[in-house]
This record gives structure tokens, C-alpha cells and sequence, in this order.
């Protein structure tokens, strides 16, 4: 659902979604600003406290103890959350924020790849759209990158309808089967009750 969006959605989470991108903007702009004058692991020290303090509060009315697996998951996720975000604030240190931000869009396509590699998401037309329209709008130096990861996303979405279409077989075939079955043991019993 979140690789195939709709315009039939709650509005509040849309205007949220939308006012996340603002402040995330404005928090990259600032870390450009900062260039020169901060160290990067100051403001990553700044952020990750900020953001734990105001998680804490926010989880408190529905706090769940973790499963040993989500809490596996929840470590993985804290750790390349930090490693994705001590790249980004380096990467808007070093560069300028127009230039920076332009990358963040291939999110988007790796996000696709890994959630069919890894949780079984299906790709549709729309997905391998969006990545190509993601794609065209790259700088000609990440493109021949970014073609590869379509390329990819493309090759996955193939396998994925020979995938199911392989299962709709094995269903109707096992199905036909069953049908034989019956059959046959309703005829015998018809020739027995003879």
C-alpha cells in the first residue's frame, strides 16, 4: 500500500505526510546552514536525542513490550536509521541541500526492491513507473545507478507475475485434481452401493 498510493486516503494522514516533508526540509536546510560551524556528530547527537525524548512521550499511551523478533527489528531499524542519517547530515555538510536532497529520491526505488526482496511486497505497473519518472528527473551521474536499480525493480515485477501465475496454476491444477478425485470415489461408490 505504501508503494501504490491512492487519492482515496484519510486527509489527515496525507496533510501529515505533507508537513513531514516541510520539516524535513527546513531540518536539511538548517543542517547546510550549519556547514562549517557545527560538527556532523554534534547535530546527529541533537537529533537522535530530540527524537528519542519526543518518541518517548509519544509511545506512552500504547506502549507494547517488544517480541524478541520486533525487538531484533527495532535494533536493525535504529541502526540504519543512524547510519542513513549520519550519511545524510555529512552528505548536506559537505554539498549543497538542492544538490543533497535530489538523492534522497531513490529511496523510493530501493524502498521497492527491498520490500519485494525482502518482505514478499508485490511490484505493480505503477511502482515501475514511478521509478522510471524518479529515475529521468536524477542528475546524468547517479542515472546509469538508478537505471540499474529499475532495471531491477522491473526484472522483479516480471518474476513476480511468473510467480503468480506459476501459483495460479499449482491452485487450479491441485483444484482439477480434487475434482477427479471426488469423481472417481463418487463413481465407485455408485458401483459398490450396486
Amino acid at each position: 500500500a505504501a508503494m501504490r498510493p491512492s487519492f482515496d486516503s484519510n486527509t489527515l494522514p496525507l496533510v501529515l505526510a505533507l508537513l513531514t516533508a516541510v520539516s524535513s526540509g527546513l531540518a536539511y536546510t538548517m543542517i547546510a546552514f550549519c556547514r562549517g560551524q557545527v560538527a556532523p556528530m554534534t547535530v546527529i547527537f541533537h537529533f537522535s536525542l530530540f527524537s528519542t525524548i519526543a518518541a518517548g512521550f509519544l509511545m506512552i499511551p500504547s506502549f507494547v513490550v517488544p517480541t524478541p523478533r520486533d525487538l531484533i527489528m527495532l535494533i536493525l531499524i535504529g541502526i540504519f536509521g543512524a547510519g542513513g542519517q549520519i550519511g545524510l547530515t555529512y552528505a548536506y555538510q559537505k554539498a549543497p541541500a538542492a544538490e543533497v536532497s535530489i538523492y534522497d529520491y531513490s529511496g523510493i526505488i530501493f524502498s521497492a526492491i527491498l520490500g519485494y526482496v525482502l518482505l514478499g511486497e508485490s511490484l505493480s505497473l505503477s511502482t515501475i513507473v514511478g521509478a522510471n519518472i524518479v529515475q529521468d528527473q536524477q542528475p546524468a551521474r547517479i542515472k546509469s545507478f538508478q537505471r540499474l536499480a529499475v532495471k531491477l525493480v522491473f526484472t522483479l515485477h516480471q518474476l513476480n507475475q511468473i510467480r503468480q501465475r506459476d501459483e495460479l496454476h499449482r491452485e487450479r491444477t491441485s483444484c482439477r485434481d480434487l475434482v477427479r478425485q471426488d469423481t472417481c470415489q463418487e463413481g465407485l461408490s455408485g458401483s459398490l452401493a450396486l
